[in-house]
């Protein structure tokens, strides 16, 4: 019992330092030619070390660079793939670095748009006179093809319950982050809206479980976006998306959570619980009263159980 005790509180403790500073950066190419070796042959403890070391970049780079598909990858690759899924999963905040690539992203394309004519990027409609119309652009037409394809994949990939957190808080963002080629068409068309993006992501998540399934069988008819959008709110705010909002981890953007209104009144007597990333100077005295907490448990059990055995 003492035990058991023990570890939770040494549990919870972890569970609030490791929201705190995660390391996003990428392992280097030294590392990755250095560690991929040992791992192919089993050595997957030193993903263990990683995810101690708070190294999210590190896992979030193993667990996207392997395809999980057989005809592309071997077992030994899907098993590190699969650890480093699991122990990033772990680490709180392990989105964070998503949501800040999608935002610059956003703000890296925020005035691109299309000409009047919709076959061109607005401002690269004539050819340049001048080398720096010509920077200029080239600047447009660099900045164009900046999306957030990658980090929207890259959540419905690792499919955690803190990415369908994220996901939810991307149902109401409209913003087109760049452009994309319009295929067989002439010209460009914008990049697919957040919101939608977003609406992908949690129905590849959610598999059976998704809400808004009836939506998506219009025989045919445009999809009603804003339908849509409703049934994800209704079922975040129900008891069916218990497990997926348990708890909820803090990060830039889950204040934009949805929430329970008068128009879409909560169905769920459980509260939504949030892993809040407490400030460092914060983190001392809650590491103190948790220990003070195990402490004075573990005594008064003793206590007790002197007081029961005469």
């Amino acid at each position: 019992m003492k035990q058991n005790l023990l570890i939770w509180v040494f549990l919870c403790t972890v569970g609030v330092i490791s929201a705190q500073q995660l390391n996003f950066e990428e392992p280097s190419y030294e590392r990755k030619k250095e560690m991929y070796p040992l791992l192919l042959k089993g050595e997957l403890s030193l993903l263990d070390k990683v995810a101690e070391n708070r190294e999210a970049g590190v896992l979030w780079h193993y667990a996207l660079s392997i395809s999980s598909d057989p005809l592309f990858s071997t077992e030994p690759s899907r098993r590190i793939q699969a650890r480093a899924k699991e122990l990033l999963i772990l680490l709180p905040g392990h989105t964070q670095n998503i949501i800040d690539q999608i935002e610059l992203h956003a703000e890296q394309t925020k005035d691109i748009k299309l000409s009047a004519d919709g076959n061109n990027i607005a401002g690269t409609e004539k050819p340049a006179d001048t080398e720096e119309e010509l920077r200029v652009i080239e600047d447009l037409q660099s900045r164009a093809n900046i999306t957030a394809v990658r980090e929207f994949n890259a959540l419905k990939q690792l499919g955690s319950p803190e990415c369908v957190q994220t996901l939810m808080t991307y149902l109401d963002d409209e913003r087109c982050i760049g452009m994309n080629s319009a295929g067989s068409r002439p010209g460009f068309r914008p990049a697919l809206s957040n919101n939608w993006q977003a609406i992908q992501g949690l129905c590849s998540i959610l598999g059976e479980e998704n809400p808004a399934k009836p939506e998506f069988n219009t025989g045919g008819k445009p999809f009603n976006l804003t339908a849509i959008r409703q049934l994800f709110v209704v079922w975040w705010l129900s008891d069916a998306s218990k497990k997926w909002r348990t708890p909820i981890v803090k990060t830039s953007r889950s204040h934009l959570l949805p929430r329970a209104s008068k128009t879409v009144p909560a169905k769920s007597s459980s509260p939504l619980v949030i892993l809040e990333t407490p400030g460092r100077e914060a983190l001392w005295p809650v590491l103190i009263i948790l220990c003070l907490a195990a402490v004075a448990a573990v005594f008064g059990f003793s206590k007790l159980r002197r007081g029961q055995n005469p």
